[in-house]
């Protein structure tokens, strides 16, 4: 059985993202786990460096990116935070279901445990 883990990375704290990407990324190498990044609050401005190759997390972010482990990011908080653009430029889904915010319910009825930071 596959256990769903959805990862909700709400702040612009560079070293908690890093963590979010690496242990999606090693989850989905390992096998046995869907994991899937929700990017949230203040950690939508961190997708502006992610257009530079020089960011230290460029690379671990592109493998997140390419491997579909992005799900989606907050409409209202990349817009408040600078970071719609960069969402948008980068093909990233932009989710809004819950008064401009992803919805945690969603991701719940699909099974998924939920992880905050």
């Amino acid at each position: 059985m596959v256990r769903k883990i959805a990862f909700f990375a709400f702040r612009d704290d560079p070293l908690i993202f890093r963590h979010v990407l690496m242990n999606a990324v090693r989850m989905y190498d390992e096998g046995g786990f869907e994991p899937k990044v929700v990017i949230e609050g203040t950690a939508t401005s961190l997708l502006k460096g992610f257009v530079d190759s020089k960011d230290p997390d460029f690379k671990l972010y592109q493998m997140a990116k390419n491997l579909g482990l992005i799900d989606c990011v907050c409409r209202t908080c990349s817009a408040n935070f600078g970071g719609l653009n960069a969402a948008k430029e980068a093909g990233l889904r932009v989710c809004d279901e819950m008064s401009g915010h992803p919805s945690v319910a969603r991701y719940l009825q699909q099974g998924f445990e939920i992880v905050v930071v």
